[in-house]
């Protein structure tokens, strides 16, 4: 996660609005039934994530695959504690 995190930083400085760009992409993502894309968006939102979207976030932790279930939990710890 620390090399994405890099990553979506250097995004952040490259390009203007990448940040926003990024967290509406995200949030579309983990609405997907994939979840593959589901996981992805919730890696992007542990580094873009508001403390706004938590509540959305919690709604995942129910998810009937473990793995996306375990994400949500990991995202809203970083939004919470980033």
């Amino acid at each position: 996660m620390e090399s994405y995190g890099r990553m979506v930083q250097e995004g952040c400085d490259a390009i203007p609005d990448f940040s926003s760009n990024l967290h509406a992409a995200a949030m579309s993502a983990i609405d997907d039934d994939d979840t593959t894309l589901v996981r992805q968006g919730l890696l992007a939102l542990a580094h873009v994530g508001k403390l706004d979207d938590v509540p959305r976030l919690k709604q995942l932790l129910d998810h009937p695959e473990s793995l996306v279930a375990r994400d949500a939990k990991t995202c809203i710890f970083e939004i919470s504690h980033g």
